[in-house]
């Protein structure tokens, strides 16, 4: 980037998890080893610190996904699906094995509750639609990678309290936050980067 790989001030939870561990560990002018995340690889050097907040600079080499990766990953799926369908493993045990989704990984992939107009992917909006309760999705693709969605349980709309909805509230709470958080990110980001239109 313009800005030498500087990502500028930052604090905990700004950073994908892998990124922001290593990047706290640093001390002021160390350079970590490689890294990896869901982006590619990184090497970050921290260049100052400031109480809890860090500034870390890196660089990053993405790692292009060939077809045979890609054909690949669909067949594993398709036999994890296969051996869960089977009874062989539990959904929730394959997604604490397999699943290199950190945020849900460790509740057995169990996404929580979500209306179907609110899922902002438009692959699993439409497995939701679809699913019936119980059911397993075949591999499906995303921008984020490839997924198998099992729809646990479906009710109908309702209003929501707070006394049976706190999980639910408190987590629309928090993804609002971090998407505040994000948009003032890519607006400071934007500040220095160049756009050209072509029409």
């Amino acid at each position: 980037t313009s800005k030498g790989g500087d990502l500028g001030f930052q604090e905990r939870g700004n950073l994908v998890r892998d990124f922001e561990e290593a990047a706290f560990k640093l001390e002021v002018g160390q350079t970590s080893g490689i890294i990896k995340t869901e982006f590619g690889y990184h090497i970050i050097k921290l260049l100052d610190r400031r109480g809890e907040k860090i500034r870390p600079q890196h660089i990053l080499v993405r790692v292009p996904v060939t077809e045979a990766d890609e054909k690949h990953t669909v067949q594993f799926l398709d036999s994890l699906r296969t051996a869960i369908l089977e009874g062989k493993i539990s959904f929730a045990d394959a997604a604490k094995r397999f699943s290199e989704d950190e945020t849900s990984s460790d509740k057995g992939g169990n996404l929580g509750w979500f209306e179907i107009g609110q899922l902002q992917v438009e692959e699993f909006r439409s497995a939701a639609e679809s699913l019936k309760k119980g059911e397993i999705s075949q591999p499906i693709k995303t921008q984020f990678g490839y997924h198998l969605v099992r729809l646990n349980k479906r009710r109908e709309p309702r209003p929501l309290s707070l006394e049976k909805d706190w999980e639910q509230i408190s987590s629309y709470a928090m993804n609002m936050k971090r998407g505040k958080e994000f948009e003032k990110w890519v607006q400071e980001i934007q500040k220095d980067l160049y756009v050209k239109t072509m029409l």
